[in-house]
């Protein structure tokens, strides 16, 4: 999979933060077509629509005690739980491709960061047939300048990678969990 990520992304034609963009932004979309493909949608509508009434039963109670209000907050609570465990599974599930771009984006920045740590040389001299190379060391830490910041702007806790790409994967599920019409 990590061959198939670093092979698109070769022929992105964006700089580093636009490919967290982007791949975030597909993500998104990935997640929610999962949930929509395994959530049961009409069960979820009808179920909403018990829960509204329930909840509007329990608004309009007018009684005073709380033995007779029970079985109403029993209706409201257990319609809750029923509507967590039919979404529970899916939830998990379109979580699946935030996890599976995220380790690819990560093992992509992290091995991108090395390879500049350690191929960056100040100068470079020739060596001649009879020299042999004995070591080839990193640069120092301190010369070395992982990219940290892909925002350019704001604190520096909402700079990372981690931050842009689920703020992105985050807005374009929600667009299109609005433009399909999910629960």
């Amino acid at each position: 999979m990590l061959w198939l990520f670093q092979s698109i992304n070769s022929f992105l034609p964006f700089s580093e933060t636009g490919v967290v963009f982007f791949w975030a932004a597909i993500s998104g979309l990935l997640s929610m077509v999962v949930y929509g493909r395994w959530s049961p949608q009409s069960k979820l509508n009808e179920l909403i629509a018990e829960l509204q009434e329930s909840q509007m039963q329990l608004q309009q109670f007018e009684g005073n005690e709380f033995a007779e209000m029970w079985p109403l907050l029993k209706r409201n609570l257990g319609l809750s739980m029923k509507r967590v465990g039919l979404s529970l599974g899916p939830s998990l599930m379109a979580g699946l491709p935030l996890i599976l771009f995220m380790i690819c984006i990560d093992f992509d920045i992290k091995s991108s960061n090395a390879a500049d740590a350690y191929f960056q040389t100040g100068t470079v001299s020739s060596l001649t047939s009879d020299q042999n190379i004995t070591a080839i060391e990193p640069n120092e830490p301190n010369q070395t300048q992982i990219k940290d910041d892909y925002l350019g702007f704001g604190p520096s806790w909402m700079r990372s990678w981690i931050f842009v790409f689920m703020f992105i994967s985050a807005s374009s599920a929600l667009a299109y969990r609005q433009i399909r019409g999910f629960i």
